[in-house]
């Protein structure tokens, strides 16, 4: 552990220090980018070579992103003093 406050960590990486704080909370996956600039900073691994298989095939143009990607649903509670009716 180096002790950095979030404040400084963003300011080596060239950040906010709100993405910094949503990145440890697990709301918010840094970019690659960001990725090495924290490795270099923190002297940590964080990224890893994934090697294809062989004649494995790779998407070309366009990936598509569906909402489900990008965003966690939550559940709406139900009122305490609702009653179902059936």
């Amino acid at each position: 552990e180096m002790g950095l406050t979030q404040e400084v960590l963003a300011s080596y990486v060239g950040e906010k220090e709100s993405v910094i704080r949503r990145i440890e909370m697990g709301k918010l996956k840094p970019t690659m980018e960001l990725a090495r600039r924290l490795e270099q900073v923190l002297k940590v691994k964080l990224l890893e070579r994934v090697e294809e298989p062989i004649g494995a095939s790779q998407p070309r143009g366009r990936v598509e992103v569906l909402l489900g990607d990008v965003v966690v649903i939550k559940e709406r509670r139900r009122d305490a003093g609702a009653t179902e009716e059936g």
